[in-house]
């Protein structure tokens, strides 16, 4: 967890209604050349379950949906700049301890849910605490 590309930023987790709460998150950038072998093995992988597939009647719609879950999920890996590997805050709610373990996709908006009362929360971290252009 301590490679160059790991960086650790301060962000908020945040409810309407409710005073935000400080979140640390340790997020991984992701290389052209990682996102790109993925989003290739998953498209890849589409094209060779087609044909599979398409033996199970009816036949077309099988390939069809083989080719194109490859494609999307292709899609889902290159547009993944960071990796979300840890998250830890409070819930701006209830109080209660907010973490998140294990390698999630960091999106635009990140909805982080809260065990103690059920709620989910919005994390925003800092556009400025990004390196520029990203990766």
């Amino acid at each position: 967890m301590h490679s160059p590309d790991t960086l650790r930023i301060r962000g908020t987790l945040r409810v309407f209604g409710y005073p935000e709460t400080p979140a640390e998150v340790v997020i991984l950038r992701r290389s052209v050349p990682w996102r790109g072998v993925r989003a290739g093995a998953f498209g890849l992988g589409g094209l060779v379950v087609a044909p599979v597939v398409a033996l199970i009647p009816p036949h077309a719609a099988w390939a069809l949906a083989a080719v194109v879950t490859g494609l999307v999920l292709g899609g889902l890996k290159w547009a993944e700049r960071y990796t979300l590997l840890t998250l830890s805050s409070r819930c701006p709610r209830c109080g209660a301890p907010v973490e998140v373990q294990g390698p999630t996709r960091l999106k635009g908006r990140l909805m982080v849910d809260c065990e103690g009362c059920h709620h989910g929360s919005t994390l925003t971290l800092p556009a400025d605490s990004f390196p520029p252009g990203g990766a």
